[in-house]
This record gives structure tokens, sequence and C-alpha cells, in this order.
């Protein structure tokens, strides 16, 4: 047996008590009698118990007590003495494994992987428990930790198409989608027909809406024979792709199909009611969200689905229910966090919705626009340093994304940071969305903000001629007042103080109007 150090032996023994932590002592496990069940059942394990009474200090004496009662499935009390096995001997490969595949399961996988890091202080080069760890990790929904494993799997085995799209599927999770389909596609490459990587493929292009390519995919994968249990997802999505590129009678088609084969198939109620909500026939949209989730309490998709048109229709306490009992379904879902988040902006909750954002964000921290999002939650928290920085993060993600950089710019102006760096961002949001109102309005902020009232001037009106917007009109009345123009500045303070909602912006607009007027 190899010699292990105290450290070692430490860290073994405190493995052994997070996994025993709910069972007791081990010696009070092993003394208990009286299970129900046949003797033939018990006599297995009887015989192991009594092999471990006789020899206490012997490994492969839990090992096979553990194994017994794996067998007749009494998992805690296995665990229990597998964990014991290795504590005695810490190199003891298959007791790791055994005790792995018992953490394999819902609400034990943080478990797994304390499991599979013991076993690779041991066994470093194990392939096998890398691979158990990467899922271990992914099933627990921590795919960032996922992913490094898996890139070390996929050193050791550069051919297994297997382990590519599980990499692809473990990006797409993360929020990296191109990482997601660079990966998809080597898995393609070494496996013409590996019906799960065009699956992996057609969901990342799915997530970055390109549809088309979403489309190509996953028919690709559905030519397969035979059909893998992601088939139905992908039929789905597949049908979800087809109305986001206007193609409804394919995707009435595709939900008719699915219904054909099965009846009470939930997602072809959830396409049938996307369809119906795109069409403006929001009340039968409704209906068919909710037969959605009827016909399959676990569809969290179908209840975010059912949130999100209730949160349209203005119905606030339904959409929060869906939407949370989404999130109950399915934490790992960033989305339900993001759409919770956006209904708790909507009305001024703003605590939770970073609460939710934050969530989101750490479920998928490769999303750009999750970010986005949180960023422009904490600035109207007037939490402006977090916010720039949530922006610059997003712009690591995607550097030329518009809304980031017009957000980032638009929040230093406020926060009367560096205005030259401010209109940087602002004119490359511009660049890319040069009719954007916003945009317009903040390109003209930032030049009035540079004394370029020329240039303010005339991207303010160009913004004005789009929007109806309150900081608009305020910017222009700002910019009027620059000018010594009184009676435009104060016009257009008013028309920004009659689109004001909030009590503190109507109050500090106000006392604006008043000391120009008494000018």
């Amino acid at each position: 047996m190899k010699m292990r150090s105290s450290n070692t032996g430490m860290v073994c023994l405190a493995l052994l008590l997070l996994l025993t932590t709910i069972q007791g002592p081990i010696k009070a496990s092993l003394a208990s009698r009286g299970r129900s069940g046949s003797r033939q059942q018990e006599d297995p394990i009887q015989r192991a118990k009594e092999a471990v009474q006789a020899n206490p200090r012997s490994a492969q004496a839990y090992f096979e007590l553990g194994t017994a009662l794996q067998k007749f499935e009494r998992r805690d009390e296995a665990i229990t003495a597998l964990a014991e096995a290795v504590r005695l001997k810490p190199d003891f490969r298959e007791a790791y494994l055994v005790l792995a595949s018992l953490n394999h399961t819902p609400g034990r996988y943080a478990m797994e992987v304390q499991v599979c890091k013991e076993a690779l202080k041991q066994f470093p080069k194990s392939n096998d428990f890398l691979e158990k760890l990467a899922m271990a990790y992914a099933r627990d929904g921590n795919f960032e930790a996922a992913i490094p494993v898996q890139s070390r799997l996929i050193q050791d085995k550069p051919q297994d198409s297997g382990i590519m799209s599980d990499f692809a599927w473990m990006n797409w999770k993360a929020g990296h989608y191109s990482e997601a389909v660079r990966a998809a596609d080597d898995a393609v490459i070494l496996n013409p027909q590996n019906a799960l990587a065009y699956f992996n493929l057609g969901t990342a292009y799915f997530h970055m809406k390109r549809f088309e390519e979403a489309i190509t995919a996953y028919k690709q994968m559905l030519e397969i024979k035979p059909p893998i249990a992601e088939s139905d997802l992908a039929i789905g999505n597949l049908g979800l792709a087809y109305l986001a590129v206007g193609r409804e009678s394919d995707a009435r088609e595709t939900a008719r199909r699915m219904l054909e084969l099965n009846p009470n198939s939930s997602r072809a109620y959830r396409i049938l009611g996307a369809v119906k909500e795109t069409n403006g026939e929001l009340a039968e949209a409704l209906d068919d969200f909710k037969r959605a989730v009827e016909l399959d309490s676990n569809d969290a998709v179908a209840m975010l689905d059912l949130g999100n048109l209730q949160a349209r229709l203005g119905h606030f306490q339904e959409a929060e229910q869906a939407m949370k009992d989404s999130i109950r379904v399915r934490g790992d879902i960033a989305g339900g966090h993001t759409d919770l988040a956006k209904l708790y902006s909507c009305q001024n909750r703003m605590s939770e919705a970073e609460s939710e954002m934050r969530a989101a964000v750490r479920l998928s921290p490769g999303r750009p626009e999750d970010h986005i999002l949180l960023g422009l939650i904490m600035c109207m928290e007037r939490k402006i340093e977090e916010g720039l920085a949530e922006f610059r993060t997003a712009l690591k993600l995607d550097p030329n994304n518009p809304t980031a950089l017009n957000s980032l710019g638009h929040y230093m102006l406020e926060a009367k940071q560096n205005p030259e760096e401010a209109l940087g961002y602002i004119q490359r949001a511009f660049a890319a969305r040069p009719a954007d109102p916003n945009i317009l309005d903040n390109l003209g902020w930032a030049y009035l903000k540079l004394s370029k009232y020329d240039q303010a001037e005339k991207y303010l009106i160009e913004a004005s001629e789009k929007t109806n917007a309150a900081a608009n009109f305020e910017h222009l009345g700002d910019l009027y007042d620059k000018l010594g123009k009184k009676d435009f500045a104060l016009t257009n303070w008013r028309k920004s103080l009659a689109l004001l909602t909030e009590p503190d912006e109507v109050a500090r607009l106000k006392s604006k109007i008043a000391a120009a007027a008494t000018k």
C-alpha cells in the first residue's frame, strides 16, 4: 500500500466528515440492526458488517460493505462505508469510482466534485476521474469550472467526438457560444454521425440568434437514426427558429407534427403559443402556454414563456409566480433570472432585480447582454462605478456591442467622468446604430459637455425627431440655456417635465425651471 502523509490523511478525513454529516458516526451506523426486508437481502449486508467488525482497519471490508449496501439501494449508508474505505486506503481507486457514482445525482453533485478532487490527488492522470469531475461540475451548474477540466480531457483524447461534444455543451451553457460552435464543429468532423454534436451546434447558433444556421444543424441532427433523447428539444427549438426567421407556417407545421406524435407535447403548445403571440393573438397564446405548463409541470421554459406574456399583459403578480416556478424547476437557466430581473426593474424593485441578475451572470458569465443589464440596474441604484465595471466586462466579451458602448458613455457623462473618453464610446455605438435615438441623444449630450454646441444641437434635434424622451428634451433645454436662448430652454425643459414620473426627478427639474425663469 502507498504510504500516506498525515496531511493526506487529514484531507481524506475531512472528506469523510463532509460525506457523513447527516449519517452520524460510522460505528453507530454499522451497529444498527433490524431493517425490514427479506433475510436473503440482508445476509450479504450482514456478512459484510461482520467482516468490518472483525477487521475494522480493513479498507477492503468497508468497500465490500459499501457495495453490498449500494446493491440494495441504501445509498447514505453505502456512502458512509465507502468514505471510510478511502480514509483507510487513500489510493483505493475502485472505492472512489463507486463513491463518485453514488453521488452522481441531483443534490449531491457538489459531494461528487469533492470525491473526484480527492481521487485526482491520488491519480492525477486519470481520465476517468477528470471526466467525472467535469460532468459533476456541469450537473451542479458550475459550467465555468467544468470547462477547463473538460479541456484537459480533450488534450488527452483529441480524437474523441463525444468529449468534444460535451465541451460544446458546457460552453453554450456558460454563454460562450462562439467557443461552443467551434467545439461542436470539431465534434462533427470527428464523427459526422454524432447527433448530439449537431444538437449542441444548433443550440449554440440558436442562442446567438443565428437562426438559419440553427435550423440547418437541427435538421441534420434529426436525419441521424436512431433519434436521441434531445430530439424532442431540437424539434421544439427548430419550430421556434422557424418563427424567428418569419417562417410561421413551418413553425405551425412543426408543432402539428409534434402533436401527431404526442398529443400531450408541452413543447408543441409552446411553439403554438409563440406563433400566436407573434401574431398578436395574446389571449389564445396565453391559453397555449398555460396548456404547456399543465402538460409538463417541469417545463421551465414554458413557465418562462407564460410569465413573460403575463408581464406583457400587465399581470405582474402572475408573471412573477410563473418566473419563480421556472427558476424552482430549473435554477440553472440564466434566462429565468434575467426575465425576473426585468420584471422587478419594471416595478422599481431594484435590489431584487440586482440579485436576480447576479444569479444570471454567475450561471452564464459569457453573455454580454446579462452584464449590460446588471450594469444598468447597478447604475439605476446609483452604484455607478460597479455599473461601469459591468459595461466594461461586456465589452471584453463583445468589443463592438453598441448597447454596452452607449451605456458606458452615458453613465460616464452622468458621473462627470472624462467626457472625451465617453464621447469615443458613444461614437463607436453611433457607427453601429446611426439611427438609434438614444445613441443620438447621448452623442449630442457628450458634445454639449465638451462645449461643441453646433454638433450638440445637430444630434439632439435629430434625436428629438425620432423619439419623445424626457432626457432628450432636458438636454436640448440645457443646450439652449448655454446658448442664452432662455425661451427655447424653458420650452424644452417643460416638455421633459411633462414626461417625468419619478418624484425626485420632477422636483429637480421644477427647481431648474424656476431658477431659470427668475434670471
